[in-house]
């Protein structure tokens, strides 16, 4: 297990889903990432995740996790920004984003409300398209699917 202050124990190989605390705390969109600060609890636990599909990019979630993302309030304009992590290393930054939102994003997404039902959530590229992403996917980075691989929750 590693310390990180502030936060919980977390095993290094666990994965987690944190928000940010603070959408003004960068101004570097190349470093920005590594510059946030993440909230002291994960929204999303590794205990909280069932399975993650890495061919569809979906993730299954327990109920209660599932129903604790739907009362999160997200801005419509800007999204709900967050950033995955296995164990203290961060491995992407995306948002939850709304489905009548009237901007764009060049980023990775979760759609909110929740409409996968089935306590599943997909992890996309760019809104409103796919064709608004920029970068490169690190949905299928090698060190999260190691560490879903390592707990048996890969599909």
């Amino acid at each position: 297990m590693l310390a990180i202050p502030g936060c919980a124990l977390i095993a290094k190989d666990q994965v987690n889903i944190f928000l940010i605390t603070d959408e003004s705390a960068y101004k570097d969109e190349s470093n920005r990432m590594f510059m946030v600060p993440l909230a002291s609890k994960p929204i999303i636990t590794s205990s909280d995740i069932v399975a993650y599909d890495s061919e569809q990019h979906q993730i299954e979630l327990k109920s209660r996790a599932y129903e604790k993302l739907k009362t999160l309030d997200v801005p419509v304009n800007v999204g709900l920004t967050f950033v995955v992590c296995v164990g203290i290393v961060r491995v992407y930054m995306g948002a939850f984003w709304s489905p009548v939102s009237s901007s764009s994003s060049d980023g990775v997404i979760i759609q909110w409300p929740l409409f996968e039902g089935n306590n599943r959530i997909s992890v996309q590229l760019g809104y409103p398209t796919e064709s608004y992403f920029r970068g490169s996917d690190p949905r299928s980075n090698a060190r999260l699917i190691q560490a879903f691989k390592n707990s048996g929750k890969l599909k």
